[in-house]
C-alpha cells in the first residue's frame, strides 16, 4: 500500500485506542470521548468505562456528568417525549451524582470549565424542560458562559469573557 497522508495520524490513534485499552477503558474514542479525557485529566477524575450512567468519578468517589464541546454547545438530552414525568427524568438522570462539568476545548487543550452542582442544576433543567413543546426533552447551553449562569455554577477555568 502506498504511503497516505493519514499515515502517522492512523498511528497515534491506534497508540491511544490501545492505551484504552490498556486502561480498561474500552477501545472507543467516538462520541465526545476526548474532550471527556482531557477534562478527567484536568480535574484528576477517573473515567467511568462504557456509556451508560456518570462519566467521572472524582478521588473520593463522587459522580459528574460532563459535557465537553469544541463548538460551544453543551446538551443536556433527556430523550423524547413520553408518558413519564419530565421532572422524574431528570432526577433519575441525576440520581447519585454531585454536579455537571461543562468543558470548551481549543486546540486540542481545555480552555474553560464551569461545574454546576445537582442541587442547583437539576430544579434549572425541570424549570426548562417544563417549557420544551417539541418531542425531544433537551437542554442547550451555548455558549459555555450560559451555563456559568446557572444559580451556583462556578467557573473551574477560564472567564465568560476570554477566548
Amino acid at each position: 500500500m502506498p504511503p497516505h497522508q493519514y499515515d502517522t495520524l492512523v498511528e497515534h490513534l491506534r497508540s491511544a485506542i490501545s492505551e484504552l485499552a490498556r486502561l480498561g477503558l474500552g477501545e472507543n474514542l467516538a462520541k465526545g470521548r476526548v474532550g471527556e479525557i482531557l477534562l478527567a485529566h484536568h480535574l484528576g477524575h477517573t473515567l467511568v468505562p462504557g456509556d451508560k450512567g456518570a462519566d467521572g468519578v472524582s478521588t473520593d468517589g463522587k459522580r459528574y456528568e460532563y459535557k465537553v464541546s469544541v463548538d460551544d454547545q453543551y446538551n443536556f438530552n433527556f430523550g423524547h417525549a413520553g408518558a413519564d414525568d419530565r421532572g422524574a427524568r431528570v432526577d433519575t438522570h441525576f440520581a447519585g451524582y454531585t454536579g455537571a462539568y461543562c468543558g470548551l476545548v481549543r486546540d486540542g487543550r481545555l480552555v474553560k470549565v464551569v461545574y454546576c452542582p445537582v442541587e442547583n442544576l437539576v430544579p434549572h433543567l425541570q424549570s426548562h424542560l417544563g417549557t420544551v413543546t417539541g418531542n425531544t426533552w433537551q437542554k442547550n447551553f451555548a455558549p459555555i458562559a450560559k451555563f456559568a449562569a446557572v444559580p451556583g455554577a462556578t467557573w473551574v477555568l477560564g472567564q465568560a469573557d476570554e477566548r
